[in-house]
């Protein structure tokens, strides 16, 4: 007998070592081919073990079949391999190519043929070897990338912002889009050749400069409100929003610039009103009263203060109604915000209120609705004007007037008034001497009470009044 333990583990071994390297040539995507030529014509053709896992055929596959390996070749991509392989052959140069193989599967893989050429000591070609790589990870990688630099373009050219790429170390431009060329006036090619220094003033330079290095290191987003200069010397203010992009493996500073010229007119004519309208307010003699929805004050001016007797503090917070709370002061106040109601405005509407110490103030207010951007109801402002004095005056001149009219009735003598040729006023006296009723005169020209033969004196007299303002004495002989 023949102890056959050791060749046994050794063919167990072997096994096991076959069985590795078969998983490792199936696992690679690269694989080398050899071709032996004699008298320009190849002879032999080697497929190393790793093409199954390329291919899907066998080394033994391509050996049986010589041109296995041009049917494999994609048919729009087999001119480009026998150009190549035709090269070799008659220029003795192999030049690297990259086609398209449909595997034994049906699969279908880009790779890239390497071929490298072996010459004799009389430069003759004997032999070349390739590198097939399976490339086809690589070229979904690489249309990706290019489907996403389409989209990267398309969306950076039609942009409504202006955007700029810069270099982060030279601060220069490399790229820019349709809407910064807009906005500066420079032409693409014009833009690359220049950096940010070139497109802000002078005295601006050391805060933009500050700026561009706080988004480089990605501590803030936002530069706002810098000063841009056009390629007129005109200058805007935009907005600059950053982001590190990179491009074919090189980082830049991409600056979305968004032109707020008119925003930043907008803001000033914005405070410019909101200090007149302050000043105003606080100036103005009326006062000037600000409700909430409710009724409660939210605003009040000195003048207001003043007009009510009570002071700022104490007036914040308070109702409107509770200047109105005597009673039918009140209900008219109620009134008064009913109207307001309805028609979103009340104008000169006349109230008598109560001040803080009792006393009673006759008011004129203007009054009007507030209200949100979507139209809903926030409040209301009211301009108050005191009027008492002005009442107070008006109330005289009524008593002065009852009295003239008094001692023009009540007269010995009699009185007509009248105005362009119309009598307007006739009092008891002038009736009882014309025996005329007032209601008979009034509207009638005074011509009908003097006789025809004076009516020419008359006009005379009226014209030398209207004249100089008086007249000598006037005597009528009946």
């Amino acid at each position: 007998m023949v102890d056959i333990t050791e060749r046994k583990k050794l063919e167990n071994a072997l096994r096991q070592s076959e069985e590795r390297y078969r998983r490792i040539t199936e696992s690679l995507a690269d694989y080398i081919y050899s071709v032996r030529i004699e008298n320009g014509v190849p002879v032999e053709t080697v497929h190393g073990p790793a093409c199954v896992a390329v291919t899907g055929y066998t080394s033994e596959e391509f050996a049986s079949n010589p041109y296995l390996w041009m049917q494999m070749v994609h048919e729009e991509d087999r001119l480009h391999v026998e150009k190549q392989v035709s090269e070799i052959y008659s220029e003795k140069r192999g030049e690297l190519l990259e086609h398209r193989i449909v595997r034994k599967d049906g699969a279908l893989r880009w790779i890239r043929n390497t071929p490298i050429l072996h010459f004799d000591e009389r430069g003759e070609l004997i032999s070349y070897d390739g590198l097939i790589q399976d490339i086809t990870e690589f070229k979904k990688k690489e249309e990706e990338l290019k489907e996403s630099e389409m989209r990267f373009r398309t969306l950076f050219n039609d942009a409504r912002d202006g955007i700029l790429l810069a270099d982060l170390d030279t601060k220069r431009f490399s790229m820019c889009n349709k809407a910064i060329c807009r906005m500066l006036g420079y032409t693409e090619e014009e833009i690359k050749a220049l950096g940010v220094k070139d497109i802000h003033p002078e005295q601006e330079l050391p805060y933009v400069i500050e700026q561009f290095e706080k988004q480089m290191r990605e501590e803030i987003k936002l530069a706002p409100s810098l000063p841009v200069r056009k390629r007129d010397g005109s200058i805007f203010y935009a907005d600059i929003v950053s982001s590190l992009v990179t491009i074919a493996g090189k980082t830049y500073l991409m600056g979305s610039f968004r032109d707020i010229t008119e925003r930043k007119k907008a803001e000033k004519e914005i405070r410019e009103a909101r200090d007149f309208l302050e000043n105003v307010f606080k100036t103005t003699a009326d006062g000037i009263i600000v409700n909430d929805s409710r009724g409660f004050i939210t605003m009040a001016n000195d003048a207001a203060s003043k007009i009510l007797g009570y002071s700022h503090d104490e007036i914040l917070g308070m109702h409107s109604a509770e200047f109105g709370s005597a009673g039918d002061l009140h209900e008219k106040g109620k009134a008064l915000v009913t109207r307001l109601l309805e028609n979103g405005v009340v104008i000169g509407e006349e109230h008598t209120w109560v001040r803080k110490d009792g006393s009673l103030i006759d008011i004129e207010i203007n009054a009007a609705l507030l209200q949100d951007s979507e139209g809903n109801l926030t409040g209301s402002v009211a301009n108050i004007r005191d009027i008492t004095e002005r009442k107070k005056a008006e109330e005289a001149l009524k008593k002065s007037e009852k009295r003239h009219h008094n001692l023009i009735e009540f007269a010995n003598i009699g009185i007509i008034a009248a105005e362009h040729d119309k009598i307007t006023h006739v009092n008891r006296r002038a009736e009882e001497i014309y025996g005329y009723s007032r209601e008979e005169l009034i509207g009638k020209s005074p011509g009908i009470l003097t006789p025809e033969k004076y009516r020419k004196k008359h006009r005379e007299i009226l014209n030398e009044f209207l004249t100089f303002g008086e007249v000598s004495k006037i005597v009528f002989e009946e």
